[in-house]
C-alpha cells in the first residue's frame, strides 16, 4: 500500500507505550513513552502534518484474568480514541490477533521454524500425541520483532548497542501495527 502521510503507530501501555512514526514509509521516530507523552507527540504532529493515521493496538477479549494493568491499558486506549476523536485525527483500531496473523501470514521463513521448534519445546500435542501443527497463536514478540527487523531492513546490533533506530521494547510491536496497517490489512 502507497501512503504518503504520516502514521503513528501505538501499543498501548497502562502508563507507557510503545510508539512508531513512520512518514514516507520510512520510521522516522520510535521510542517507547509515557502515555501523556504519546498524546503529546500525536498532537505536535497533527500541528506539523496535515494528513496524519493513528494506529492504535487494541485489546480484544481473551481467557486469562482480567488484572489491573489490562484495565489501565483498556483505560488509556479509550482516552486515546478520545482524543483522536476531539481533534478530527483519524485512527484505527488493530488488534494483536491481527498482528500475530499478519506475521505469520506473511513471514513463514522466519515463523515456521521458530514456531515448530516452541511447540516441540513445549511440547504441545494433540490428543493422538502427535505434536501440534504449526499456528498463528504461537507468534510470540521475539518473532513479531524477527518479522519486523527482515520487512524494515534493521540489522541486529552488537550486544549492549541499540538498533540505529532506537526501537526497543514495546516500540516493536507498535512498528508491527504499522506494518499491518501499511501491508497485510487484506490477510485478516
Amino acid at each position: 500500500m502507497e501512503y504518503l502521510g504520516t502514521l503513528i503507530a501505538i501499543d498501548s501501555g497502562s502508563t507507557q507505550s510503545g510508539v512508531v512514526v513512520v512518514k514516507g514509509l520510512k520510521i522516522a521516530y520510535a521510542a517507547n513513552l509515557s502515555n501523556t507523552d504519546v498524546l503529546k507527540l500525536v498532537k505536535s504532529t497533527k500541528k506539523e502534518e496535515p494528513d496524519v493515521m493513528v494506529l492504535v493496538e487494541d485489546i480484544k477479549p481473551y481467557s486469562v484474568s482480567l488484572t489491573q494493568s489490562t484495565i489501565d491499558t483498556c483505560k488509556f486506549i479509550g482516552r486515546v480514541c478520545f482524543f483522536m476523536e476531539a481533534g478530527r485525527v483519524q485512527y484505527e483500531l488493530i488488534t494483536r490477533h491481527q498482528v500475530k496473523r499478519y506475521v505469520y501470514d506473511w513471514f513463514p521463513t522466519i515463523v515456521l521454524e521458530r514456531i515448530c521448534k516452541k511447540i516441540e519445546y513445549k511440547n504441545k500435542r494433540n490428543n493422538d500425541g502427535k505434536l501440534r501443527k504449526p499456528s498463528y497463536v504461537y507468534v510470540d514478540d521475539r518473532i513479531v520483532i524477527a518479522a519486523m527487523k527482515d520487512l524494515w531492513k534493521i540489522e541486529t546490533p552488537k550486544p549492549g548497542k541499540r538498533n540505529s533506530l532506537g526501537i526497543t521494547a514495546h516500540a516493536w510491536q507498535a512498528l508491527a501495527v504499522a506494518s499491518v496497517w501499511l501491508h497485510g490489512r487484506d490477510s485478516h
